[in-house]
């Protein structure tokens, strides 16, 4: 379906009112976000409709299907609102945040009911996946070495090995693992989840085990990592009980936030290519509230 200008022209002139400049992936969430509002509201502009009719429609909204939209989802909208509704006036802007604090709330406690839930005792603990790395070796020490110090996603590990050619320079497509001089192999990331908001990864990885276990590969002509088709069973094949990307991330912040060691939270959301917000709300077994930018 054609994107209606009217709509367009609306959600551009909000972005150019903003305060900050928005990143490709929040200009994103943004447009979706005001897209789903604008189908209640396709005949008025969302800056000029009534307080009242904007927070009736945020607790009466329904998604696909009838079914009740989450509190998360609720504050997401309500947060887009205020930011609209604050290039019009403070009166107006004050009344939509304060309902967007209330939301905030309700999902902090929601959110941290959540994680209290969570059961640590059945998963693995940080030193013991570490201990488990050691006693790798070829595929399954590449793919637990990456997951373990690069938190990666399973389409990460979705990797070509080759020689590096620095005439060529670093591939502008597909994930690799170039071997340069030892002990380095550079990992380049083109295809992984959030390419269009965090752009090519590049990292060298001084490791002579690592160095070793890539060339090996590559001496014995197994350049692609992964050899089949079914990349979360395979990869699950190497990993400590059939662990998971996902809650092997959340073990990574965890053990971090225990050890009050932000930096490598920040490392973490670097390398993996995920805001330090979406650690802390979606990979957080200790629960940490999150203040959002007004």
């Amino acid at each position: 379906m054609a994107e209606n200008p009217e709509h367009k022209k609306e959600f551009d002139e909000f972005v150019a009112g903003t305060a900050r400049e928005l990143s490709p992936g929040t200009l994103k969430q943004y447009k979706s976000q005001f897209n789903i509002i604008k189908i209640a509201f396709p005949d008025t502009q969302l800056r000029d409709v009534p307080n009242s009719e904007l927070l009736e429609y945020i607790n009466t909204a329904k998604a696909k299907g009838g079914k009740e939209l989450t509190v998360n989802t609720k504050k997401n909208l309500l947060n887009l609102l205020v930011m609209i509704k604050k290039q019009v006036n403070h009166d107006e802007y004050k009344e939509l945040y304060e309902a967007r604090e209330t939301f905030r709330s309700d999902v902090d406690t929601e959110m941290k009911k959540k994680h209290e839930a969570m059961d640590l005792s059945k998963m693995p603990t940080y030193e013991k996946l570490k201990n488990y790395l050691n006693k790798q070796s070829k595929h399954s020490y590449i793919i637990n070495y990456l997951l373990f110090n690069y938190a990666v996603r399973n389409k990460d590990l979705n990797v070509t090995i080759a020689k590096y050619d620095r005439d060529t320079g670093i591939p502008d497509e597909g994930n690799w693992l170039l071997i340069g001089g030892e002990p380095t192999i550079t990992y380049v990331r083109n295809d992984y989840k959030t390419v269009k908001t965090h752009g090519q990864l590049v990292y060298d990885i001084n490791n002579v085990k690592f160095y070793n276990a890539v060339t090996d590969l590559f001496d014995r002509e197994e350049y692609k990592l992964l050899r089949t088709k079914q990349v979360d069973q395979e990869i699950r094949s190497y990993t400590l009980n059939g662990i998971g990307e996902t809650d092997l991330t959340k073990i990574l912040v965890h053990h971090y936030l225990m050890k009050n060691s932000y930096s490598n939270i920040f490392e973490i959301s670097q390398r993996r290519g995920t805001s330090v917000d979406t650690l802390l709300q979606n990979y957080n077994w200790k629960y940490v509230e999150i203040k959002e930018e007004d």
